[in-house]
């Protein structure tokens, strides 16, 4: 009986290693392959003016942060879809959710602005200002900086990101069509 559960104990050790292997591998692939998808021109930091939501609430025993990953996700996808339409053309553009070390969530996001117009950064700015709280975009400083952000921001979990329906739009760099 003991040298059962020994080799039952044993082989779940080794899938639970073999797991946080390919979990390990797959956040290390990640980084690149991201970085890889367009010619990214911003980053961006989105987070939550707390004097908008409640900082928490209280589910049972459990306290749960008001700006949750689910809620976050949600609101990039309306973001997304609200900044495509305000600017008029596709804007693609990946964005992540990290939670704070206090569990609330918020956002790291690439845009591929690709012949944005004056007033375009306004715009995007405006849209996530008036309904959730600030947002902070800087163009890279080289591709080596898009793909350490990659790694850092948005290899951690592919369940927690949002990519946007204009991906498949055209590459374009200011002015020139990219095959």
């Amino acid at each position: 009986m003991d040298g059962r559960l020994d080799r039952w104990l044993n082989e779940k050790e080794e899938r639970e290693g073999n797991r946080r292997l390919l979990r390990r591998g797959a956040r290390e692939a990640a980084g690149p392959f991201i970085a890889g998808l367009r010619l990214w021109d911003l980053f961006s930091t989105q987070t939550y003016d707390r004097r908008r939501y409640q900082e928490e609430r209280i589910l049972g025993a459990m306290v749960v942060p008001k700006i949750s990953t689910f809620v976050a996700l949600r609101h990039g996808r309306l973001f997304l879809a609200k900044a495509s339409k305000a600017l008029q053309r596709p804007l693609p553009a990946v964005l992540a959710v990290e939670a704070h070390k206090d569990g609330s969530a918020h956002l790291h996001g690439l845009f591929d602005v690709s012949g944005l117009g004056p007033g375009d950064i306004r715009v995007l700015w405006s849209i996530w200002y008036k309904e959730h709280g600030y947002i902070r975009l800087e163009e890279p400083r080289s591709h080596y900086d898009v793909s350490a952000y990659c790694g850092k921001y948005m290899a951690k979990d592919f369940s927690e990101m949002v990519f946007s329906r204009d991906l498949n739009a055209p590459l374009v760099k200011r002015g020139v069509l990219w095959s």
